[in-house]
């Protein structure tokens, strides 16, 4: 999954060096408050358009999930 919003995220000009780089700050956070604030902040950046992508691939990614009888798909 981090791996696709990295990628999806690189397409809308995040690139994964900074997406890391917010993960690794996350963890920085000393109350369960701040690192909500964190977590709303990061979600609130994510485009769109990349939401949009994910929820119209759910199909073909159930389907290749089917195909593979439950094992490993290219996802």
């Amino acid at each position: 999954m981090q791996r696709a919003m990295a990628r999806g995220l690189a397409h809308q000009g995040c690139t994964r060096s900074q997406l890391q780089r917010n993960i690794h700050l996350w963890c920085l956070w000393s109350s369960k408050e701040a690192l909500w604030q964190a977590v709303e902040s990061a979600i609130a950046q994510i485009p769109p358009a990349f939401v949009q992508h994910l929820y119209a691939s759910i199909p073909s990614r159930l389907q290749a999930v089917i195909d593979a009888v439950g094992g490993h798909t290219k996802y």
